[in-house]
């Protein structure tokens, strides 16, 4: 039996925020930033077949957004007796999908663009959903 975890981080430095009013920067900064966060237990089932999970976090975005997901990764090594080869397999990111959140989406929207006294609410963008990448692994070694 084995237990352990691996945090993984990326971030992409300090970009200028542009806007339409200012398209060569408005003075201030943002970094976007990726991490995972996760816990794995692995054991042999056999003399000849080990099994193993992970359960991880994974977050991206900047201070106004952010997007977030849980996932598992499930793998599988056999020694398969045939002059000293074995077979490993690992599914990865096996969870739901992320979509993007926060109050940089929050806007004022004008219900009677043109007329002279305008109504105006708050609203939120809504930002579309993707799939964590499904990765799947097959190796051979002797």
């Amino acid at each position: 039996m084995l237990l352990g975890s691996a945090p993984f981080f990326l971030t992409s430095g300090d970009m200028e925020v542009t806007t339409l009013e200012n398209p060569q920067g408005s003075g201030t900064y943002f970094s976007w930033e990726s991490y995972s966060l996760g816990i794995s237990y692995s054991r042999f089932v056999t003399d000849r077949l080990s099994l193993g999970v992970s359960l991880k976090y994974i977050r991206e975005g900047t201070y106004s957004q952010k997007a977030h997901s849980v996932a598992v990764d499930i793998g599988s090594l056999l020694d398969t007796g045939v002059l000293g080869m074995k077979l490993g397999m690992s599914l990865c990111n096996l969870g739901s999908d992320m979509q993007l959140s926060g109050s940089s989406l929050e806007i004022k929207h004008d219900w009677y663009t043109n007329h002279s006294s305008t109504i105006s609410s708050d609203a939120f963008l809504e930002t579309g959903k993707w799939p964590l990448p499904l990765i799947f692994r097959l190796g051979l070694s002797t």
